[in-house]
């Protein structure tokens, strides 16, 4: 990741099972907590969307987040 962070300007990632009515202004706030964001183009594809999302020089970090499907009274958060 070193190397290539001092041969390319920018670094992404595509993030996928997203909502289809998601839109890019949404997709670009919510990642700009991680960096800069360049840029993010959605792609809607069947009845999920995914989105490739650009950083400016910015090595980010991301967790997996997976919530168990349970009553609306009881809501559990799991960080992977």
């Amino acid at each position: 990741m070193a190397s290539l962070s001092n041969s390319y300007d920018e670094h992404g990632l595509l993030v996928t099972g997203l909502n289809p009515y998601l839109n890019e202004g949404y997709v670009q706030a919510y990642f700009r907590e991680w960096g800069s964001v360049t840029g993010c183009k959605i792609k809607n594809v069947t009845s999920k969307a995914m989105a490739y999302v650009r950083f400016a020089r910015t090595e980010v970090i991301v967790r997996r987040v997976v919530s168990p499907k349970v009553s609306q009274e009881k809501t559990f958060l799991c960080i992977i």
